[in-house]
């Protein structure tokens, strides 16, 4: 019987036996989810002129992230509050403008760039914000951390790891862990299972754990996902998981692997290749008429995308 192959060898560059560079996880994902997406995206620095669905999400959960973000380093970390109008408010309400101004930072990127909202989306766009607001106390009330344990941090950033950045480094009575804050705006009874099972071993986590890990010359084999869903009840869940050795050993040689295939992508010596299928869960993939209907013709592609500054 062959035996299985696993990925277990280092992968070292060309030049001088280094480890590759470290990407970030979502420039990571967006490689391993289309190289073409890539290229398009992160080194030809196209995006579609119309937002909608795919920003406003991400604008929401920014929102509640920046949200809690405050709530935790007032509440855990013991900062101090700034003085609204000349006197200090209930936590609510500072959590509630911060989340507000989050929001809009979001929005406001896509507007800077040129971009506008699609029609098809003028609705959810509309009720985006209201929904923000109305859900941002009832997160905070269904605060999920046990006091018993430490956070060690909040937005830490870890710029020689991919520029990733942890939301709540944490310490449980027993180990070192990462938690993430995930923001849906519905989640069905019946799909929580699912979406509780995305997370596993999730590409994402596994690098905030290495990452952390790493920078605080600690292994972290746990990590913690804290999702809100908004709609149509604002509801709170805290998933922990675990990650054994062997399985960061073994993500951690496909991370360098995949890394320096970016590295072979930058520098020319691996040629870009499309993706299987096209459809992701916000709908069309957003270079989908780039590739597939202008197929790559710049002069055609500006009738609906923008160019954000030169090549990288």
């Amino acid at each position: 019987m062959t035996e299985t192959r696993r990925p277990t060898k280092e992968v070292r560059d060309e030049k001088g036996g280094q480890n590759p560079r470290v990407r970030s996880p979502s420039r990571t994902e967006d490689f391993l989810y289309c190289p073409i997406l890539y290229q398009l995206k992160h080194i030809d620095k196209w995006v579609p002129n119309l937002y909608g669905k795919r920003e406003i999400s991400f604008a929401m959960g920014h929102a509640i992230g920046a949200g809690l973000d405050l709530f935790y380093r007032h509440t855990r970390l013991k900062e101090s509050l700034p003085l609204i109008e000349g006197e200090v408010r209930p936590i609510e309400d500072y959590c509630v403008r911060v989340a507000m101004d989050a929001f809009e930072k979001s929005i406001q990127g896509c507007l800077d760039q040129g971009r506008t909202l699609n029609p098809k989306d003028e609705e959810v766009a509309d009720q985006a914000l209201g929904r923000v607001i109305r859900a941002m106390p009832r997160v905070l009330e269904q605060d999920p951390i046990p006091s018993d344990w430490t956070i060690l941090g909040s937005e830490v950033p870890l710029p020689d790891h991919g520029y990733c950045r942890i939301d709540l480094p944490v310490r449980d009575p027993v180990n070192l862990a990462v938690l993430d804050i995930k923001t849906s705006l519905t989640l069905a009874k019946d799909k929580v299972h699912f979406r509780r099972r995305e997370y596993t071993h999730n590409w994402q986590q596994m690098h905030y754990c290495w990452a952390y890990g790493d920078a605080m010359g600690e292994p972290v084999y746990r990590y913690h996902i804290l999702q809100v869903v908004l709609e149509p009840k604002t509801l709170v869940y805290f998933w922990p998981y675990s990650i054994h050795p062997e399985n960061m050993a073994a993500w951690l040689v496909s991370a360098r692997q995949t890394w320096k295939d970016i590295d072979d992508f930058h520098e020319g010596r691996r040629d870009p290749v499309q993706k299987p299928v096209h459809y992701g869960k916000y709908g069309d993939c957003e270079m989908f008429d780039a590739c597939l209907t202008h197929h790559y013709d710049e002069g055609l592609m500006r009738g609906d995308y923008i160019q954000i500054g030169g090549k990288t």
